[in-house]
């Protein structure tokens, strides 16, 4: 997809041809076997670390960043990690690495010119997700409302703001965003 934006941008606006590739992405991703947009082709599921949710969760923030902003963004996946802690998923820090991962990407595609054609060439040279989705080893998932509690007290404390620390070194160090 960003090997055809890249191309279409050579007279077009790079930043639009990346919106667009996204959103195809997006579509791709969040679709399921009965009710895929591309008919009479086959849909096979996407994955990062062997899980579907994690490929899910990048796609979706990426798509939220680009339509809103950085802050709501980020705003948004933490609440809705809290509220997934509350039901039987619980809070899950590696939901929030590709979370963040998507978010960092969709801003790098749109922020700017320069930045959606540098974004275009550096895919072009990608092999997998892990140029843009961080090691989500060893990272918490699963903690009900009274797990995180005891654990993190809160998303201000000290212990919740070092892992999230941790997961954007994690982010900054993947190929793509450095």
């Amino acid at each position: 997809l960003f090997q055809l934006a890249e191309q279409r941008s050579r007279t077009g606006n790079p930043i639009e041809e990346n919106r667009f590739a996204l959103l195809m992405a997006h579509y791709y991703i969040n679709q399921t076997q009965s009710n895929h947009l591309f008919t009479n082709s086959l849909y096979y599921p996407v994955y990062a670390y062997k899980r579907q949710d994690i490929a899910r969760h990048f796609i979706a923030s990426a798509i939220l960043a680009i339509s809103s902003n950085k802050n709501l963004a980020q705003l948004l996946i933490v609440e809705k990690e809290l509220q997934d802690a509350q039901q039987s998923s619980g809070f899950s820090f590696i939901d929030l690495a590709a979370d963040k991962a998507g978010i960092q990407f969709g801003l790098l595609a749109t922020q700017s010119e320069q930045s959606a054609r540098l974004l275009q060439r550096k895919m072009q040279y990608s092999t997998d997700y892990r140029a843009f989705i961080p090691t989500i080893k060893d990272l918490p998932e699963n903690l009900s409302t009274l797990d995180f509690q005891q654990q993190y007290s809160s998303i201000y404390s000290k212990k919740y703001q070092q892992l999230l620390q941790l997961i954007d070194q994690r982010i900054n160090a993947c190929p793509i965003y450095q």
